[in-house]
């Protein structure tokens, strides 16, 4: 076994897969350039399933080891450079448990079903429309349709049809996830679905402060040059900002994720994130998993 003698957790697993419980933290810098697991390691398709089993052990989020902390990051992005499909249902299944969720699955998992690629569009529609989803799943997912879209153009108009249909249903799903479906088909440049977003403000469904109203679309879209009128006051954003402050967490430091769309009063939207063992920013001085996320 390639494991540390300290490290215990990488022993149930064979090589090369027990390799990855020593790769430890990835630099804030290095994040969005992922290594070449598949080349490095010798990874391949006869792996996927320990790699599945690594991605979905929540025991080791609670580890001291701030190595095996990081190896299920390792393990769902193997998965995604493998394209391996039979992954798309138990990564699902795994964002059913709100403990699963913290800044790297937010960031990554869009990108790993992305990787993956159309084969995982029809598990991502099923799940979008299941009761008692997570709503924090829901805004995610809608970037998962972005990656595959623009990974897979030959998907793209099962996406933006994916997405027409969810920004249309007509229960009680969160303004703040349609407002992630818009912000999703601005990134897909969907003109196609500049009605279903017109009959999503014009009910007044979505959360303004996402991706902008209306006019902000017309605005992206090229169909108008400037606003008709002023926009609602941004109260979400101004909350979210004395969170930030208070926790001490810039625009512009790792927990601070910029949308697509921009604010043409303030400049880019910044949609702040804070990891599940970070510092809550409630100023209890527990870890955030610990206190308010719990």
């Amino acid at each position: 076994m390639d494991v540390s003698p300290g490290n215990t957790a990488g022993s149930a697993y064979a090589a090369p897969v027990a390799r990855l419980f020593e790769l430890g933290m990835i630099p804030v810098e290095d994040r969005r350039e992922w290594r070449d697991y598949v080349g490095d390691f010798g990874l391949g398709s006869d792996h996927v399933a320990d790699l599945i089993r690594v991605a979905r052990d929540e025991s080791l989020d609670e580890a001291e080891d701030d190595k095996l902390l990081w190896a299920p990051v390792h393990a769902w992005r193997a998965i995604g450079q493998l394209g391996a499909k039979e992954a798309v249902a138990p990564l699902l299944d795994h964002l059913r448990s709100p403990a699963a969720y913290d800044d790297m699955v937010s960031e990554d998992f869009p990108t790993v079903f992305g990787m993956i690629g159309p084969e995982a569009i029809a598990a991502l529609d099923a799940f979008f429309v299941e009761d008692d989803v997570e709503e924090i799943a829901l805004t995610m997912l809608t970037s998962a349709y972005v990656e595959i879209g623009k990974r897979h153009p030959e998907s793209r108009a099962a996406c933006v049809d994916a997405l027409q249909r969810f920004l249309a249903r007509d229960d009680d799903v969160n303004p703040q996830v349609n407002g992630f479906l818009v912000s999703a088909l601005l990134d897909l440049d969907a003109r196609e679905a500049l009605d279903a977003m017109r009959a999503a403000f014009e009910r007044d469904v979505v959360d303004h402060t996402i991706a902008g109203d209306m006019e902000d679309v017309e605005i992206a879209f090229g169909l108008r040059e400037t606003r008709s009128k002023p926009r609602r006051k941004n109260s979400i954003l101004e909350r979210l900002a004395r969170l930030s402050d208070r926790a001490g967490i810039g625009r512009d430091s790792a927990f601070a994720t910029p949308r697509s769309t921009e604010s043409r009063d303030s400049g880019p939207l910044k949609r702040v994130k804070i990891g599940r063992n970070e510092r809550c920013p409630c100023g209890s001085g527990k870890k955030y998993k610990k206190c308010c996320m719990a």
